[in-house]
């Protein structure tokens, strides 16, 4: 499910990146209304997702990357 979502966003996604990215999108989503343990880890699968997602970005708009679902990025 996580490839097509990111396939379909246009996120370019490795085959060996589709576990942890999985994961991280699960823990964001059950720390929403969690406390504790839960929130830290939703929080800290946010951070390590968003400085993903930045490196894509920065990629992108180098231009070391591209293809038509990354203009939508670009």
């Amino acid at each position: 499910m996580c490839q097509v979502a990111c396939r379909w966003a246009g996120v370019p996604l490795q085959n060996h990146e589709v576990k942890q990215r999985a994961s991280d999108l699960g823990k964001m989503i059950d720390g929403f209304s969690a406390v504790g343990l839960r929130y830290r880890q939703g929080k800290c699968a946010r951070k390590e997702s968003e400085k993903w997602m930045k490196g894509i970005i920065d990629r992108i708009r180098a231009a070391d990357i591209f293809d038509y679902f990354s203009a939508v990025i670009h």
